[in-house]
């Protein structure tokens, strides 16, 4: 449906529309559009971008994470060479 100023919102046909989906490129209203960095988005469009967006479990860690978790290995792995040497030592002295 048209109105007299151009093409009218896909979901409110009595409202002339101020934007476009830059992605299914449906007309929308001012009150269909969102409006996220600087490109106009229908709620459906908004919906499938969240949706497909990686969350925060998804997301690789950062390299302040990764070298903690890397130095806590090797101090895992110092500590029980520690304790081997350690026994190994009290064997030799017992014997």
């Amino acid at each position: 449906m048209r109105n007299s100023n151009g093409p009218a919102c896909v979901h409110h046909p009595e409202i002339g529309g101020v934007a476009q989906c830059v992605t299914c490129h449906e007309v929308l209203c001012s009150g269909c559009s969102t409006r996220i960095r600087g490109r106009n988005l229908c709620a459906r469009c908004v919906a499938a971008q969240l949706a497909s967006a990686p969350s925060e479990q998804d997301r690789p860690a950062g390299p302040l994470l990764q070298l903690a978790v890397g130095l806590g290995a090797v101090g895992a792995f110092g500590g029980l060479v520690a304790v081997f040497l350690g026994l190994l030592a009290a064997a030799h002295g017992l014997g």
